[in-house]
């Protein structure tokens, strides 16, 4: 990574091919590379999961013999965790919604906001907790 960051001249074909899949990739990055100096292994790349995709990486680029862009969906071990993130964030921005100004139409909200305020917050440190969790079960 490191080298392929700073030197990508120095990098074989299927090399090149190789990084420019990585960067690519939004699973590999905390924030997709918009830049070179983006493409800092130990500031911005998601080391751990490069390393565990690694078999994945190189199978999907040598069978299309071109430079592709990966998903969660693309990576077996990605998968059921992204459908986890999406499942907790989808309950977290449903509770965000009913904590805001509704439409007429929706029945009134019978718990105190502030309840409810307290669980959107214990439920976002739950699912921050529980993304920690499943991102260590797979190192």
């Amino acid at each position: 990574m490191l080298l392929a960051s700073r030197y990508p001249q120095l990098l074989s074909y299927e090399e090149t091919r190789i990084w420019e899949t990585i960067k690519l990739s939004p699973p590999f990055w905390h924030r997709l590379p918009r830049s070179a100096e983006d493409c800092s292994p130990w500031e911005n790349a998601k080391l751990s999961v490069i390393a565990d995709s690694w078999p994945t990486i190189i199978e999907i680029v040598e069978s299309r013999k071109d430079v592709v862009v990966l998903t969660n969906a693309d990576i077996p071990h990605l998968r059921d965790r992204g459908l986890t993130e999406r499942m907790w964030r989808a309950v977290e921005e449903a509770i965000g919604e009913a904590l805001s100004e509704g439409d007429d139409s929706r029945e009134p909200i019978k718990v105190p906001k502030q309840d409810l305020e307290s669980f959107k917050s214990k439920l976002h440190v739950a699912i921050e907790q529980r993304v920690r969790q499943e991102e260590s079960d797979q190192d």
